[in-house]
């Protein structure tokens, strides 16, 4: 687990013959829902107070078991989140907390943990994490009728695939950043980073490497928007990469050379960053200023040497270390908030990467990073909450 801060393996490594099953999986941390109001955390740490470490609310300290499903295991990014959702239980005391995901993204497979852990386990709270949301209507129900209270919620992923249907899901808290602003935030830093501005000319390339998955065409959104923002005179060029690594760099080193005079580009999914980190590292791709979306261990390297422009973190530790400890408070008779509890997103420049570095080393660090900004989430939590529909809302 020494990549404690990345991008999420699960940007499509998979089959695209399945693809209205695990589409939804293609992007870096299956992320959260588009809106113009996440919290975008300028520094990487927070002080936290002293009513964020433990409920102060809950009627008892009454052991408590917690399932936490993810969608994938193994991969950098929920490895994090494992991490930050391990930790919700010394932090909160008497609980445990179960955390699981099949090796294979699969919507099948990804259901069929949720359920064991479910029969199992007979937890007391459950946090899904419905990245593939075709398979997961039928769990979600289900789970919801098993569990006291109806103690469950969803992370990184949104409970249903619109608004509309979010209306009549089960699931009514979702706790993770905004994805059309992690898209903007990125673009924001890179462009900044690269001294880029309104007098700049050329082409910026933006990237999907699936299309109908609403992650990722909200985070390109996001960076669309921004690049028309802060670059009016280059010409956006929407593309679309390929979901798997040796692809995705085959794709871009493809469309490197095809345009012309290419000065930004970034992509939605993990293996476009990936993909451009290669090419940096390779000096293939020049000058050109590139952002990275939850980027690993090298990305983090490469932002510090300058290689790679800038990226923002969504921060999976906060996000699941957030809904595991609500999961925890609700259980012991604290109120579920309703809505979307944005866990913010967290810029990475040249300025602070070696301090996002530091925590892919150990749980340890990591959790020296990332507990703060969870206690700072928590002790505003009403101040962090928004309705549902929020995250579903693109910026203006």
């Amino acid at each position: 687990m020494s990549d404690l801060v990345a991008r999420s393996g699960v940007t499509g490594r998979r089959s695209l013959a399945a693809a209205g099953v695990a589409l939804a999986l293609l992007v870096a941390g299956c992320g959260s829902a588009s809106s113009s109001s996440s919290t975008v955390n300028a520094a990487a740490t927070g002080s936290s107070t002293a009513g964020a470490a433990a409920s102060t609310t809950a009627s008892s300290k009454k052991h408590v078991t917690i399932a936490i499903a993810m969608t994938q295991n193994s991969v950098p990014y929920y490895e994090t989140a494992q991490l930050g959702a391990q930790a919700a239980g010394p932090q909160e005391g008497n609980a445990k907390v179960v955390v699981q995901g099949p090796v294979n993204p699969l919507g099948g497979a990804v259901a069929t943990v949720a359920q064991n852990l479910e029969t199992s386990l007979n937890p007391d709270g459950f946090g899904v994490n419905p990245c593939v949301l075709a398979e997961w209507t039928q769990v979600i129900n289900s789970i919801s009728r098993a569990v006291p209270d109806g103690n469950i919620l969803s992370w990184n992923c949104k409970p249903a695939a619109s608004a509309s249907a979010a209306n009549t899901s089960p699931v009514k808290t979702f706790v993770g950043a905004s994805d059309f602003q992690t898209g903007e935030a990125a673009t924001k830093a890179a462009v900044t980073a690269a001294h880029l501005g309104p007098q700049t000319t050329g082409t910026a390339l933006l990237a999907e490497c699936a299309l109908g998955v609403p992650t990722l065409t909200d985070r390109r959104a996001g960076a669309l928007a921004e690049i028309k923002k802060l670059l009016p005179k280059v010409t956006p060029v929407l593309w679309v990469s390929n979901p798997y690594d040796a692809g995705a760099l085959t794709a871009w080193t493809s469309a490197l050379e095809k345009y012309q005079h290419v000065v930004y580009a970034s992509g939605a999914c993990d293996q476009d960053s990936s993909a451009l980190s290669s090419l940096k590292a390779r000096g293939s791709a020049g000058n050109i200023a590139v952002a990275t979306i939850d980027p690993d261990a090298q990305e983090l390297g490469q932002i510090e040497d300058g290689k790679i422009s800038a990226g923002v973190a969504s921060a999976p530790w906060v996000v699941a270390n957030v809904a595991t400890r609500l999961l925890i408070r609700h259980a012991r008779g604290d109120s579920m908030p309703t809505g979307w509890v944005d866990t913010g997103l967290y810029p990475i420049t040249k300025a602070n990467a070696a301090q996002w570095l530091t925590a892919t080393k150990s749980p340890a660090q990591a959790q020296a990073l990332f507990a703060p900004l969870a206690d700072t989430v928590l002790s505003n939590l009403q101040a962090n909450t928004r309705p549902m529909a929020d995250a579903y809302a693109y910026a203006g």
